[in-house]
């Protein structure tokens, strides 16, 4: 199994603490049949329905491991200062934003 994959699985089994997080996964059928892709989609609710909103997304390209990195840590850190009610606008967040470039593999590198 590819190194991110088992981080995909790592990530969706973690324990959070009690927060408004809402976490969607849809699924993305594959070409192939019973193959499916799972699209994670995190929200966090804001306090202040008038202020700007950000959405945040890695991994458009199959490789870029380096936002991925970053938004696992930066999770815990929107859910801590959501539970302290510190967070004004939506924040919409997709870890992995392309599941199928990121399973795609060719000679140990992801396409």
């Amino acid at each position: 199994m590819p190194p991110l994959q088992g981080w995909l699985l790592m990530w969706r089994r973690c324990p959070r603490p009690e927060t408004e997080l809402k976490r969607i996964t849809r699924n993305i059928e594959g070409d192939t049949p019973g193959v499916t892709y799972g699209l994670d989609v995190l929200t966090f609710k804001g306090s202040d329905r008038s202020a700007p909103g950000a959405y945040l997304q890695a991994a458009l390209h199959g490789g870029e491991y380096p936002g991925v990195a970053a938004i696992h840590f930066l999770v815990p850190m929107l859910e801590a200062a959501e539970k302290a009610g510190n967070i004004a606008g939506n924040i919409t967040i997709v870890p992995m934003a392309n599941p199928i470039g990121s399973a795609q593999w060719l000679n140990s590198e992801p396409m």
